[in-house]
């Protein structure tokens, strides 16, 4: 087979929204860099439909959507548990429906126009280390109709944009030790379709038993575990229905596509698939080591997710802006210094919002269903505090929120009890990440890895 050796700046694998995003801005800085895909590149990332608060992008360095790249900007959201004695209002939500096949077409776009070399049909064989850095990547490239062939990508910096997958990530001895593989507890199963509606009729009918209006977001959570949500979104014309399930993948019950499967047999009004998929998406709080000499995590590779509800589309392509600001800053962009700043710049930003949540998403899985279904029916859940979790930033409580809090703890009293000590936690957890150590020091590290772990109730990450 022939085999030839190609030189980079940056191989970024995987061109999913979080790679593309890399890629570009190393590309856009003027560095030489590679994105690689296993399948077509047409065909990375998520193909369905994701909620992403437009201010995300601003933070990313990348145009905001426009046209048919937004299904819906801030649709209205309601939220109730399983029997939903009680609803949840926002008017207008903060995150815009957006159709993922053409957001990641355009950022992958914006990619190679400013440079990146994409490399498609590309599989992984082999990644050359020197003492214990990443030097070379050796890939099979095989497209359909054509020959096989062997190429070597020699790089200073590699990026893994590969999700759980992990692909390089598993491949680096020492990102392999201090990053372990995320438990089935902290990882949610989801899917999402936009179907037709075959029976307008039966549509409507649904609506109005369940008192809803066209074009708003009706979320049932708590429906199968404390970490679980069914939506149904009928569009205003009764032509499509978007569709969601998520539940976390602890094996007690049905995944986010058994759930859609269900979902779909309860409602015969709905139709054929437009378009949708599924995934496994990590839910605990960024690793706390994002990068090693040669190395760095993007997205899903990195637990880059927002833990309160399973989106990582926005952070991952800030994390991409974040890892080409920070190292263009070392004369080795690769070096073990440079990757140090990268990961207190996630862990320093994003990272700590995303561990204050992780804490709340942790509460909900233990409040079960019953649980979900006392703090949305007693009004302890407020719109404030439900619009800054959709908004992924951290609650700032208005008089009026805590009033509503206030009332909602007088119906469910015994919430209080869970409630203090998640608010004490979480405010720690915010604390902490923000102090990550600023410059390599593995002491430091191993401290401050022991003060989440005690925070988390779990074993620390860095021994």
């Amino acid at each position: 087979m022939e085999e030839t050796r190609q030189e980079f700046d940056v191989v970024v694998v995987g061109a999913g929204p979080a790679g593309s995003a890399t890629a570009y801005h190393f590309a856009r800085a003027g560095s030489r860099v590679a994105l690689l895909e296993r399948g077509w590149l047409h065909d990375a990332g998520p193909r369905w439909i994701n909620a992403i608060p437009p201010r995300l992008f601003t933070e990313a360095g990348i145009p905001q959507p426009t046209g048919a790249e937004v299904v819906h900007a801030g649709p209205t959201i309601l939220m109730r548990g399983k029997i939903g004695r009680r609803r949840l209002s926002l008017p207008q939500g903060p995150a815009w429906d957006l159709d993922m096949r053409k957001l990641v077409a355009r950022v992958q776009a914006l990619a190679l126009d400013a440079g990146a070399r994409p490399f498609d049909h590309a599989k992984i064989k082999d990644l050359t280390l020197d003492h214990g850095r990443p030097t070379t990547l050796a890939i099979e490239q095989h497209q359909p109709g054509e020959h096989p062939r062997r190429l070597l990508l020699g790089a200073r910096l590699f990026v893994d944009a590969t999700g759980l997958a992990a692909d390089l990530r598993n491949r680096v001895p020492e990102l392999d030790r201090d990053c372990p593989t995320v438990t089935a507890e902290h990882i949610c199963s989801a899917a999402q379709e936009t179907r037709v509606i075959k029976d307008r009729a039966g549509a409507a009918a649904h609506l109005e038993r369940e008192g809803v209006r066209p074009g708003v977001m009706d979320n049932r959570t708590g429906v199968a575990g404390g970490y679980s949500i069914i939506t149904i979104n009928v569009s205003e014309d009764f032509s499509r229905a978007v569709l969601l399930t998520g539940v976390i993948t602890d094996g007690q019950g049905p995944d986010g596509p058994a759930l859609m499967a269900e979902l779909r047999g309860r409602h015969p009004w709905i139709g054929e698939l437009v378009f949708g998929g599924a995934g496994r998406i990590p839910l605990r709080r960024p690793y706390a080591r994002l990068g090693a000499a040669g190395i760095a995590l993007v997205g899903n590779a990195g637990c880059m997710v927002f833990p309160a509800h399973g989106s990582g589309v926005g952070s991952g392509m800030i994390a991409g802006r974040l890892l080409a600001e920070t190292v263009r800053r070392f004369a080795d962009i690769g070096s073990a210094e440079a990757l140090w700043a990268y990961s207190a710049a996630i862990q320093r930003g994003f990272g700590a919002v995303h561990a204050y949540y992780d804490v709340f998403r942790r509460m909900s899985q233990k409040l079960g269903e019953d649980g979900v279904e006392r703090l949305l029916s007693s009004g302890t859940m407020t719109p404030g505090m439900a619009q800054a979790g959709l908004e992924q930033v951290v609650a700032s409580p208005s008089l009026q929120d805590l009033l509503d809090l206030q009332r909602g703890l007088r119906r469910e009293p015994r919430l209080l009890a869970t409630l203090a000590p998640v608010l004490l936690k979480a405010q720690a957890a915010l604390t902490l990440a923000r102090r990550y150590p600023e410059k390599p020091n593995r002491r430091a590290l191993k401290l401050w890895a022991r003060g989440m772990a005690l925070i988390f109730s779990e074993r620390p990450e860095i021994e």
